[in-house]
């Protein structure tokens, strides 16, 4: 998609060019390793609650009558 270039501290980046109403504009795109370890992360542990929520509300409906 975009060529990002390796530098320093597990970061990168990439220069992306766009023209947006008639005007051209030039975007630096900066990524952080940690940063996406800490996301996943985050995005883990909120799937994992969320799950366990799901989990105890289908425990509760099965124990009802129908």
């Amino acid at each position: 998609m975009y060529s990002f270039t390796t530098l320093d501290n597990g970061y990168s980046a990439a220069w992306i060019e766009a023209d947006y109403g008639q005007v051209k504009q030039r975007w630096l795109l900066v990524r952080s390793e940690q940063a996406k370890k800490r996301e996943q992360h985050t995005l883990e542990k909120r799937m994992f609650k969320e799950s366990a929520t799901l989990l105890k509300s289908f425990k509760k409906l099965c124990k009802q009558g129908f």
